[in-house]
């Protein structure tokens, strides 16, 4: 398994990028005159590092959520578990004193100790 705060940090890491980034721009490209005084590359160039950004982003928050899906089934099943030995240990403790009783019940003494 993966540190969760591992993960997150990575997601902080990658949406400080990603506001560091869109800031950065909004500073360099204030107006919509300045973006289309942009060449075509000049544009490319832009969107494929914000797309990159965001990619980066999705990928480091989707890791984090396969890694709390994981250890939330892992929870859910050790549950299961437990509830099963729990539901287990109660029938064969009720077994157990139903004997007890029925050896009781046909004159087995729990006190004799042979002489």
């Amino acid at each position: 398994m993966t540190d969760i705060a591992t993960l997150q940090t990575a997601v902080d890491a990658a949406q400080a990028a990603l506001d560091a980034f869109c800031a950065d721009q909004m500073t360099r490209l204030p107006t919509q005159d300045a973006w289309d005084a942009l060449t075509a590359d000049e544009k490319i160039a832009e969107w494929d590092a914000e797309g990159a950004l965001k990619f980066s982003l999705r990928t480091a928050k989707r890791a984090l959520n396969e890694e709390n899906a994981r250890r939330d089934a892992f929870y859910v099943a050790r549950q299961a578990a437990f509830d099963a030995f729990e539901a287990q240990k109660t029938t064969d403790r009720g077994v157990l004193n139903a004997l007890w009783q029925e050896k009781e019940d046909n004159g087995f003494d729990p006190d004799y100790v042979p002489a």
